[in-house]
């Protein structure tokens, strides 16, 4: 998987940092395998990671896709909305059982 970062925001107001990407790979990556090149990429916390839009063009091998990396897990759990915070903690709680 290749990930590239396209742009990057600063929102301090919010606390975090706003990540437009896309994803050069034969299948629709899971949020897990984002979060963990995300992670390794801007060198943050995987808790403060939220993966909010995955999107695979159709007829392509390339998926696009926004993230917020926060300032502070609490500041992510506050600022987010449930159903984001769900299917990214999912993805966390399937890491646990990986290690």
């Amino acid at each position: 998987m290749k990930l590239e970062v396209i742009a990057t925001r600063v929102n301090s107001l919010l606390g975090r940092k706003e990540i437009s990407f896309q994803i050069e790979q034969s299948a629709t990556p899971s949020r897990m395998d984002v979060t963990k090149e995300l992670v390794g990429l801007m060198k943050a916390a995987p808790d403060r990671v939220c993966v909010v839009k995955l999107q695979t063009h159709s007829g392509t091998q390339m998926t696009r896709g926004r993230a917020h990396i926060y300032d502070s897990a609490t500041q992510a759990q506050f600022v987010e909305p449930k159903h984001v915070v769900q299917r990214n903690s999912k993805t966390k709680e399937e890491k646990k059982e990986e290690d």
